[in-house]
């Protein structure tokens, strides 16, 4: 066994990979996102199905951003395939309010003669939309991966629930595992391709643990984009596709940022249009729409810190609680990331919605879920709480605000260490390490990449990052034979490092 060879089974063995699972995490297949659907994924299927061989019309109803926006093309375009006519909803009228389903978005769809309504990345959480529906003689369906209120009765595919599915995926990681029973089997393979492509974008950009089928969805959608014919994702595509540290970064800057800043806009219909329009010059047209929402997102953020200045850091082993009323409920998740990355603490940022209501945004740390927590600090203040462990949304009423932060400030998480020491592991160059560690990728949350030094190395330029947060900046150290970017702690120039590898649990 090569020293290689050895260090990679090292990592896989620390990280839980059995032997007969290699294969599969390695170089996943599409029979890899066949397997177990979450609770009623059959019985949804099945109605989806009658809605083709019926011609049915479908309200698509999409959460606004971009695992909404691409669940909902997915979704589309496999209702489509199969002689349904999809209508596509969102909640674009009141985009700060939260992710349940508004009436008033429903209607068009319902003027139109829908039969049914499926939702995407998002649920009816108004008990009296439900009522309006059955009278209407309505079908509904809800996709999504948020937690739900008790009073709502429609079925619901949904991997909150437990069961042996697979727990953590997106709105549209949702929507792609049941696109894929769907499509029919004489559909090209660009069918398929096309749909991994995209639902990797979101599974990148709702920032899901990258474990289990979305680390799946996420090899095969690089893959995927790497060797598309599909003009809307040409558009957009970085000149390189990978799964390096540096690739995954110009997928967030080239494509997710523009499709996730046009909906706060209120443009959905160009993340649509990127992905089921067939015309390459619209997609032209699309993507530099797609561009200028995101430079336009880039400059209101500019003025929004500006104006509403930087808050200061909590307290040892509290969260960080912030709200402005000059803060637009529609950025509050983009504050609250901020936030964690200056202050490496988890934050909650509220801003001002309409109808008296406070919007939030929770962004936290790897290993440290606060979403139930919160659930059960607020309680009834709580108006809405959707979103998965380390990120989501709250709402809740402006004139509670000093009864919601006298709750939420003393949640108090359990941070890990900086750094603690992992396995030592065989002598290599570091360059030869560097290429073991990424072909182990993709790494990000819930499964962050190992850090490494030479015993004794000497950093030649500078650098930072927090281990446990999960956010790096490169050192570049000096070992015996080699010059090479690693990742490491605030190390001045010149220090000399004495660690060995940290792997990611």
């Amino acid at each position: 066994m090569t020293p290689a060879t050895e260090l990679r089974d090292q990592l896989l063995h620390h990280w839980g990979i059995a032997p007969e699972t290699r294969s599969s995490f390695l170089s996943p297949t599409i029979e890899d996102l066949m397997g177990l659907l979450p609770p009623q994924g059959d019985r949804c299927l099945e109605r989806l199905r009658t809605a083709g061989k019926r011609r049915e019309k479908v309200i698509v109803y999409g959460d606004t951003d971009i695992d909404g926006c691409m669940g909902t093309a997915i979704m589309m375009r496999a209702l489509t395939l199969i002689g349904a006519h999809p209508i596509p909803a969102f909640g674009v009228g009141n985009p700060a309010a939260g992710p349940g389903v508004r009436w008033e978005s429903l209607e068009p769809g319902l003027h139109e003669g829908a039969s049914l309504v499926l939702t995407v990345d998002c649920a009816v959480r108004d008990p009296e939309i439900e009522r309006k529906l059955l009278e209407k003689g309505v079908d509904l369906w809800m996709t999504d991966h948020h937690p739900y209120p008790p009073n709502i009765c429609a079925p619901a595919v949904n991997c909150c629930e437990e069961g042996a599915h697979f727990p953590s995926l997106c709105g549209a990681g949702i929507s792609l595992r049941l696109a894929l029973h769907l499509f029919p089997k004489e559909s090209p393979s660009s069918t398929t391709d096309d749909a991994l492509a995209v639902a990797m974008l979101a599974t990148l950009g709702d920032a899901v643990p990258l474990v289990g089928e979305n680390r799946s969805i996420v090899l095969l959608g690089v893959e995927a984009l790497a060797r598309t014919e599909h003009s809307g994702l040409l558009s957009l595509r970085p000149n390189t596709v990978s799964i390096s540290e540096e690739g995954l970064l110009a997928l967030r800057r080239k494509m997710i940022a523009p499709l996730n800043a046009a909906p706060r806009f209120g443009d959905v219909e160009s993340p649509l249009s990127f992905f089921l329009e067939s015309d390459p010059p619209a997609h032209s047209a699309t993507s530099q729409r797609l561009i200028a929402h995101n430079r336009r997102r880039q400059r209101r953020m500019k003025s929004l810190l500006t104006r509403i200045g930087t808050p200061k850091k909590p307290k040892e082993g509290r969260i960080g609680l912030f709200f402005s009323p000059q803060l637009p409920a529609e950025f509050v998740s983009q504050v609250a990331g901020r936030l964690v990355f200056q202050m490496g603490v988890p934050f909650i940022a509220f801003g001002r919605a309409s109808k008296g209501l406070l919007r939030g945004s929770c962004r936290s740390l790897d290993g440290l879920p606060l979403r139930d927590s919160a659930i059960e600090a607020l309680g009834s203040l709580a108006i809405d709480i959707g979103g998965h462990p380390l990120a989501f949304g709250i709402t809740v009423k402006e004139s509670d605000w000093n009864e919601v932060e006298k709750r939420l400030s003393p949640l108090s998480p359990s941070v890990p260490p900086p750094m603690e020491r992992g396995l030592e592991v065989p002598f290599l160059p570091p360059s030869e390490i560097l290429v073991v560690q990424e072909s182990l990728g993709p790494f990000g949350p819930g499964f962050r990449r190992p850090y490494y030094s030479l015993e004794g190395a000497r950093v030649i330029e500078g650098g930072k990052a927090l281990l446990w947060r999960g956010e790096s900046h490169p050192l570049v150290l000096r070992g015996s034979d080699d010059e090479v970017p690693l990742m490491g702690r605030l190390i001045p120039r010149g220090s000399q490092l004495q660690i060995y590898a940290v792997p990611s649990p």
